[in-house]
């Protein structure tokens, strides 16, 4: 699976809580960030999780050369419509997105959505992780609002339930 992805804050700041930024590594390769979601990481320095992703060589911080992409998201949030329209514009097709209505904009526009949840799945089908269901329950105890949906499917795809 490993190629270059583009992501959200979200996913990062899940990895983060987890302490587990090595399984997205592992995962996915090289990450690429839209700097607006490494300001807004960058904002939460205070946080226990908190880590300066700047030390990660796996880790590339980008600046959005072509900014009128964003006009067509205006529906997102800065971090999504910034993540969506980098990856566009770098020819990247595969985006960490976490949020349901991010995660249609990107499929519309023709990229391949994962999320937090997805990469744990994978890690367990590489091996790398022998449960998921303790560390989605180490996110929510570390306020991370998971739907119990969602849960449920993700432990029954993991063979957890």
């Amino acid at each position: 699976m490993q190629s270059e992805y583009v992501s959200n804050t979200t996913p990062i700041l899940n990895f983060l809580k987890l302490g587990r930024l090595d399984i997205l590594e592992k995962v996915i390769g090289t990450l690429i960030i839209p700097a607006s979601v490494f300001h807004e990481i960058e904002t939460g320095k205070a946080k226990s999780f908190y880590d300066n992703l700047r030390k990660y060589s796996w880790i590339n911080i980008l600046e959005l050369k072509e900014k009128s992409a964003l006009d067509l998201l205006i529906e997102l949030d800065k971090g999504e419509a910034e993540t969506i329209a980098l990856a566009k514009e770098l020819k990247i097709n595969k985006v960490i997105i976490d949020e349901k209505l991010g995660r249609r904009y990107a499929e519309e526009l023709g990229l391949f959505p994962i999320g937090t949840f997805g990469i744990l799945l994978k890690a367990k089908e590489l091996g790398l992780l022998d449960k998921i269901k303790p560390l989605i329950s180490t996110l929510q105890n570390k306020n991370t609002w998971i739907d119990e949906n969602l849960k449920r499917l993700v432990l029954y795809k993991a063979n957890e339930i």
